[in-house]
């Protein structure tokens, strides 16, 4: 698994993504990698408001989409 160690790597490789995230070390991460079965990094799963998946890999679709498509 590709899961960050050291906080500097960690801060070095999330800074530029353009989405919100977890802190380095919190300690939702391990129950949230294992409820919605994260096995490498960077992972964007779209939930709803109920913390439901309605997909699963949206990482692409934020790194292929136009920044005025909606």
């Amino acid at each position: 698994m590709g899961f960050d160690k050291v906080k500097k790597d960690f801060d070095s490789f999330t800074k530029p993504m353009p989405w919100l995230g977890l802190p380095f070390n919190d300690e939702k991460i391990s129950s949230l990698k294992e409820f919605y079965d994260v096995r490498a990094i960077p992972k964007l799963i779209l939930i709803d408001n109920r913390g439901e998946e309605v997909k699963n890999n949206c990482r692409d679709d934020v790194y292929t989409k136009q920044e005025d498509e909606t």
